[in-house]
């Protein structure tokens, strides 16, 4: 597992949607995708906010 964490503004990744699957890579959308590898990689995403910290505790499942 990793936690990251910073003093940046409040971002929840995990109540954001990814952006729509695009049909050819050229079709794509720049950004978004992060969140979509996230959701599907990690076994446990989670989203806190601390004060003036944004924590993001990132579990992946042993292979």
């Amino acid at each position: 597992s990793l936690e990251i964490i910073d003093n940046g503004r409040p971002y929840d990744p995990t109540k954001t949607p990814p952006p729509p699957l695009a049909a050819t890579l050229d079709d794509a959308e720049i950004g978004g995708h992060g969140v979509r590898l996230m959701q599907h990689y990690l076994h446990d995403l989670r989203y806190t906010r601390n004060g003036n910290e944004n924590r993001l505790p990132l579990v992946m499942r042993a292979a």
